[in-house]
């Protein structure tokens, strides 16, 4: 809103004109930085999309041609699906433009495409099997209450833990798992920095965990179908092997993205992470106070982890999907016991 109170900007457009601010309120209140540490956090990759006058001229020709589309598409019966997962809004459109250096040409068959790829999935389930895995072997983990300055959501991915033999029979399994997660990521990322932030630890990871097959999967559908919502991706404890690949892999890949990738020495993100995150909420290993548990099942006891293991020993999965989504249903509803909302909560 302007100084009369009439508001004739966007969100995104109101974003523009207040750039480079950090937004997370609490964790400014608790930690406040210094100009200084700002400046030394944006030193390290871009920490939001600088946008331009002439970025709103070509959002407004892109929304145009998604709208002749939609009127020749008239599929009202399948926008009710589509609508409860995806927002279309400026934030949404201005992914597929900066994805594609705004050439709304390309963009608009790109959202095209990932328009047809939502109708075709959703809803979108993930089989419990490989998602117990993910918890067992804590191989990525998301933090949901657990956010940089500017408000985006941790992920952490622990490449050693990672097991490529285990997914030779079930890489269905896994897309699965990754498309549920984007979906819990979508609704997680916040605007104005509507990312997420990334830590790669590579720290004893070798050739054994190498996973090429799971990378050709994934990465055609994360470029096809979840533009612009990965933001500053840390890569730590990598080997001068990892150093010398990335120096090569860096011509390949387009500005935008090796822009947001980095990486750290010990020193670099000992200082980095605890000017950028809640030191409480960081694990030792990053820099912070947090004491990690060898155990991933610490937070559970153990007629819990033998219920959850029952659960996943249902061998047909239609059975097993409509016992979670019931269990939601009542989570929701708050139709469980204290005990039982308890143990569906941390699953």
């Amino acid at each position: 809103k302007n100084e009369a109170g009439e508001g004739d900007e966007s969100d995104l457009q109101h974003f523009y004109h207040a750039n480079g601010i950090t937004v997370n309120n609490e964790l400014n209140n608790k930690y406040p930085l210094s100009e200084e540490e700002l400046e030394y956090i944006k030193e390290y990759g871009p920490q939001y999309f600088d946008f331009e006058e002439e970025h709103f001229e070509y959002l407004n020709e892109f929304k145009e041609l998604i709208e002749n589309f939609k009127k020749k598409e008239n599929k009202d019966d399948i926008d009710v699906v589509y609508n409860e997962h995806i927002v279309e809004d400026d934030w949404y459109f201005m992914r597929f433009l900066v994805a594609k250096s705004f050439d709304v040409e390309e963009a608009f068959e790109c959202y095209k495409s990932s328009r047809k790829y939502f109708i075709d999935n959703l809803p979108i389930k993930c089989n419990p099997q490989t998602y117990y895995r993910m918890i067992k072997y804590k191989q990525l983990e998301i933090f949901f209450n657990v956010r940089d300055r500017f408000n985006r959501p941790l992920l952490l991915l622990t490449s050693r833990l990672h097991n490529p033999s285990l997914n030779l029979k079930n890489i269905d399994h896994l897309i699965q798992c990754f498309v549920w997660g984007m979906s819990l990521i979508q609704e997680l990322v916040v605007r104005p920095y509507p990312q997420v932030t990334l830590i790669v630890d590579l720290q004893g990871w070798g050739l054994k965990n190498l996973d090429t097959k799971l990378g050709q999967n994934l990465i055609p559908i994360a470029n096809s179908n979840y533009m612009d919502y990965l933001g500053p991706t840390y890569i730590i404890n990598y080997s001068w092997t990892i150093k010398f690949i990335w120096k090569l892999a860096e011509k390949l890949l387009d500005e935008a993205t090796t822009s947001k990738i980095r990486l750290l020495s010990k020193e670099e993100y000992n200082k980095l992470f605890p000017l950028l995150f809640d030191k409480d909420d960081l694990y030792e290993r990053l820099g912070g106070n947090k004491v990690e548990s060898e155990n991933p099942y610490s937070e559970f006891d153990k007629s819990e982890i033998q219920k959850w293991k029952k659960l996943c020993s249902i061998e047909n999965l239609d059975e097993k999907m409509e016992l979670f989504e019931n269990k939601l249903e009542d989570f929701y509803a708050n139709d469980l016991t204290e005990e039982e909302a308890n143990f569906w909560k941390r699953i």
